[in-house]
């Protein structure tokens, strides 16, 4: 399925893998119900390829689809970052990441900490975004956490700073959110020292579907002018 997401340059589903004229044996061994092969684009040239699977049966929806294309789209650079580029083991573990079939959650929590090998950032969140119900939905999280950042919570997007990406899709950096607390959950951030925010918008088609924020105890912590 890698190979037909490589050459078609687009998502391939399988469902039921098990039933699936190119399943492999030790996949189908290993309890394996669904598969999602998501090529990596960068400029329009795939340079890799995420296979994810799953022990359900119609695992991936097409809201799941989505929301996995779009973080993909914004991790293909850095996998082509030439800090990447000069970590060879860990350039190496990533490669390994995106290459296994596992439960979406297991690749995010691998990828999160290669990704904290090079930046060093105290929080990672993933979080789908509902923007005719205003609402946004925890994916994944990893690192210090404030009250209500359990996977699944549902937040209010008036009340964090994503709210941002519906007007402008832009990725929002804020070097101390003590020099502007904008949003209710500003104030909870700052209390658990996480003074940095960087939120960069998840798309798929035009349409913003989530949101990965990295936050930092330190302010300017990645370099970033906002």
């Amino acid at each position: 399925m890698s190979g037909r997401a490589f050459a078609a340059e687009k998502s391939i589903i399988s469902h039921d893998y098990p039933n699936h004229p190119g399943a492999l044996s030790r996949q189908v061994d290993a309890g394996t119900k669904s598969t999602l092969a998501l090529p990596l684009l960068l400029d329009r040239r795939v340079i890799g390829v995420f296979l994810f699977g799953s022990r359900k049966l119609g695992h991936f929806t097409d809201d799941h689809v989505a929301l996995m294309e779009a973080v993909a789209r914004q991790l293909s650079p850095l996998l082509e970052n030439a800090k990447l580029q000069q970590t060879l083991a860990v350039t190496d573990e990533i490669a390994r990441i995106i290459t296994s079939s596992l439960e979406v959650a297991e690749v995010f929590e691998q990828f999160a900490s290669e990704v904290n090998k090079l930046v060093e950032f105290d929080r990672i969140i993933i979080h789908a975004i509902n923007e005719q119900a205003g609402t946004s939905i925890v994916k994944f999280r990893k690192g210090i956490d404030p009250p209500r950042s359990e996977v699944g919570s549902v937040r209010q997007l008036q009340h964090i700073r994503s709210l941002d990406l519906v007007t402008t899709s832009k990725t929002v950096v804020v070097n101390d959110l003590a020099d502007s607390p904008r949003y209710p959950l500003d104030k909870e951030y700052i209390q658990a020292g996480l003074h940095l925010a960087f939120v960069v918008p998840l798309l798929s088609h035009s349409r913003l579907v989530g949101a990965l924020t990295l936050r930092s105890r330190q302010t300017n912590a990645f370099g970033i002018q906002a």
